[in-house]
This record gives C-alpha cells, sequence and structure tokens, in this order.
C-alpha cells in the first residue's frame, strides 16, 4: 500500500474544491443568524418559518461536508492509485 506524502496531501488540497469550505462557512453563519434571529422572536407563525431553514440550512451544510470528504476520498485513491502503478 502506498503511503501519502506531504506533496500527495497537497494535492488533495489543491484537488479539493475551495468554494466547498466557503460554502460551508457561509451556512454555517446563516445558521447562526438564523438561530439568533429565532430566539429573539416571538411570533409563533414565525417560528415554524425559521425551524425550518435551520433545519434547511443543516441540510446543506452537511451534504456539503459529505461532498467534500467524497471529493477527498477519489482525489485520495486516484494518488495511491498512480503511486502504485508508478506514475
Amino acid at each position: 500500500m502506498a503511503n501519502l506524502t506531504v506533496e500527495s496531501t497537497q494535492m488533495i488540497e489543491l484537488q479539493t474544491p475551495k468554494h466547498i469550505d466557503n460554502d460551508i462557512q457561509q451556512l454555517e453563519k446563516l445558521f447562526e443568524l438564523l438561530k439568533q434571529a429565532m430566539l429573539k422572536n416571538e411570533n409563533i407563525d414565525k417560528m415554524e418559518d425559521y425551524k425550518r431553514a435551520l433545519y434547511q440550512t443543516m441540510d446543506c451544510i452537511l451534504l456539503l461536508k459529505l461532498t467534500r470528504t467524497a471529493l477527498s476520498n477519489i482525489v485520495i485513491k486516484n494518488i495511491k492509485r498512480s503511486q502504485k502503478d508508478g506514475c
């Protein structure tokens, strides 16, 4: 089994889209803002809207994190395969 080198790790970072990390950060900020707005709001009707928005935001964050992990795993497999093949 081929070992991952520092160079390989840098390749993983380069090939994993940075915009995914940025999107996750933006969604986490949105989540916090929604949570704060929900805590300040006393209107029950709006509370349901805030809850729905919070759940949708959490789903998006989770999906992006899973996508980032999957992309990293694909890159790692490709690096190991190319090292094994001697490329």
